[in-house]
Parts: C-alpha cells; structure tokens; sequence
C-alpha cells in the first residue's frame, strides 16, 4: 500500500443510539453462510460547516447523523466532508463501538476529511494511510487543475471472527473540474494496493456517465450499478438525476443490495446528500 504520510491522523473510537429506514437493518454481527461473510458498508457525505445555513447547520444535524448511523450500524463507514470540529462532536456520542482513521487534507485544523470507521466488535487495524490526488501523492499537494485538495484516506482491517483481512477506502473527487476528477480516479488505482478485497466508497461528483466514472469502472465494480435517483439532494431542492455518492468494490465480493437512504425530510435533512447502504458478502478464504 503506497501513499503513508499524514498530515494529522486521529485514532479514536466511536458507538451509538436509535432510529431511521430504507435499507433494513441487519443483524448484529457478519453473517457467515456458504457464500462467505456478510458485511454493511455505508457511503456518507455529512456536509462541512463551511457553509452551513438555517435549518441546516450541524449543530442541527447532528444528532440526525448520529442517529442514522447507529440505526443500520455498518461495519464500515466512509465520510466526506468531515472536520476536526465534526469529530469533536461525534466521537462522545459513537466512542464505544467504532474505531475512526482522519486526516485532514491541508495542514489547517478546519481543514476537511474522508474519516473511515470500522466497528471495534468486527475488525482490527493492520495498517492504514492517506494518499493525495495529485502529482505527489505521498506529500500535501493538489492537483494543478483541482479547485480543492484532494485525498483518499484507507485501512486495512483484519476480521477479528475469520482472519480475512480487507481495504476499505473513502474519498472525495473534485467538485469544479472533469479533468481533476479524472486525475484523481487514475491516481486511486495506482495507489490503492489490489493486495486484499477491496471497498471503495466516497463523493465522486459526477454520475455513471461521466469519464472517471468509466475510468474507475476499468477496475473496480459499482456494487449499486443502477441505481436511478440522486444521493445529492441539496436539503430536498434536487428530485431528479443520478447518484453521484458510490461504493466500489474489487475482489471476491458479491452484492445482496445497494440503495439510498432516502430521509421524508419532515424531521430534518442530515446532510445535502443521502447516504448509501451496501450489503457485501466476502468470500471466506
């Protein structure tokens, strides 16, 4: 696995409460059967404070996005657009049940991230990085046609239960230029190491039909190929389009579902996106 230099990396731990639907909920811990290991993986861009607005400012969302996350419990969780000061805020109220990998992508406290989490009853940490979407993806850098700096922040999890041992990475492409975007998605498959199954899930800002969509598909699968409503939905102002929000998958995987967690909005959006919710079986090995 390429790309270890952090700016800063946070190792904390995370745990929960309460209610939401869609997706069913599943069971407490990895089904095993024949087919492998059943693992939920969510997809989740919680929306920076940058330029947060009522009704929607975090202080507002947050029990929100705490709440969904402890409903459906993924073994694996990638944010985007996360802050030092979203951390601060989640971490007393999910401490108990999740293991969380943050770095931020420039050097500032403010500075936004692509957590991933993992639940502590599930998984260890082997190893785990943070590469750039840029010429020097190994240093703080961004790409010279990107509007913002880019990353793509990855662990790799050994299955307490099984010892198999998986990646799973999040990321965040580049929301202004198509050619960033199609940067970034080359640069995520030369770093991204095909050493273990691999999960892939983040905010690629362009849908099924633009080029680093196809660019990553050369590699990986969209476990929620098909899919037919966006996961942005600007606090309910977007009704029509394709997601933008995916989670990828490589190796010895196969898909029982993938969908958006779509929220009535009645009692408050948790983000200008929804969050996606994909069920993984793994092959044991």
């Amino acid at each position: 696995m390429k790309g270890r230099l952090l700016v800063w990396t946070v190792v904390l731990c995370l745990c929960a409460v309460c209610a939401l639907a869609a997706c069913a909920p599943v069971e407490e811990k990895p089904q095993e059967e024949d087919q492998g290991t059943l693992y939920v993986a969510m997809s989740y861009n919680i929306r920076t404070i940058a330029t947060d607005s009522n009704p929607h400012t975090w202080p507002e969302r947050m029990p929100k996005v705490v709440a969904q996350i402890t409903a459906y419990r993924p073994h694996l969780l990638a944010m985007q657009e996360a802050t030092v000061l979203h951390m601060m805020d989640l971490t007393p109220a999910l401490e108990e049940e999740y293991g969380i990998l943050f770095t931020g992508r420039e050097t500032a406290l403010w500075a936004e991230g692509n957590p991933v989490l993992y639940r502590l009853d599930t998984f260890v940490l082997v190893d785990s990085g943070t590469f750039w979407l840029s010429e020097t993806p190994s240093e703080v850098s961004k790409y010279t046609g990107a509007a913002c700096y880019r990353i793509c922040t990855w662990a790799v999890l050994e299955d307490i239960t099984t010892g198999q041992r998986l990646c799973v990475a999040s990321t965040h492409l580049d929301h202004e230029s198509a050619e960033a975007r199609l940067f970034g998605a080359s640069v995520l498959k030369q770093e991204l190491s095909n050493e273990y199954p691999l999960v892939l899930m983040g905010d690629f800002n362009e849908s099924a039909d633009g080029v680093a969509y196809a660019s990553l598909c050369e590699r990986f699968t969209d476990a929620g190929s098909g899919l037919n409503e966006p996961s942005f939905h600007g606090f309910g102002s977007v009704t029509e389009g394709l997601p933008i929000d995916f989670v990828f998958v490589e190796g010895e995987w196969t898909v029982e579902d993938c969908c958006i967690l779509k929220e009535s909005g009645e009692g408050g959006y948790t983000s200008d996106h929804y969050a996606l919710l994909a069920k993984l079986w793994l092959q044991n090995n």
